[in-house]
């Protein structure tokens, strides 16, 4: 998991990184997965961490540096956009699975509350029901 640039000789590269994370055995000879929130519309894509059926990382829009944070599921192959209420950004950069549907993510936010400080927090997350259940 993490990020990787096309080269720009591509002709369409996109700016920024792309996001990705590796599927199959430890010998190497599984699948390179591309993670495109946003609908690609995206710049410095990062995948933070995987576990279980979920990654979580977060990605920049344009010029727009405030971030924003993604859950992406693997089985469907499909970015879920996650926001805490009241933030202006919104980053997640671990998840454990905790059994079954439930998992527990880590990131950071600021909201108007506190300017430009950051706070981190933990959060309780149903993969099935797609709700946050408890924010730490």
């Amino acid at each position: 998991m993490g990020s990787y640039k096309i080269s720009a000789s591509t002709g369409k590269a996109p700016s920024g990184n792309l996001g990705f994370y590796y599927e199959g055995p430890v010998d190497g000879s599984g699948t390179w997965v591309q993670v495109s929130p946003n609908a690609g519309n995206t710049n410095n894509v990062f995948v933070h961490s995987v576990m279980g059926s979920l990654a979580v990382g977060n990605y920049d829009v344009g010029n727009d540096k405030n971030g924003y944070a993604f859950l992406y599921d693997i089985k469907n192959k499909q970015c879920i956009e996650f926001k805490l209420p009241n933030s202006l950004t919104t980053t997640l950069y671990g998840i454990w699975h905790n059994g079954g549907d439930s998992y527990t993510m880590a990131g950071g936010y600021t909201s108007p509350e506190f300017g430009k400080i950051s706070q981190a927090f933990l959060v309780d997350y149903n993969a099935k029901t797609k709700q946050q259940l408890k924010v730490i």
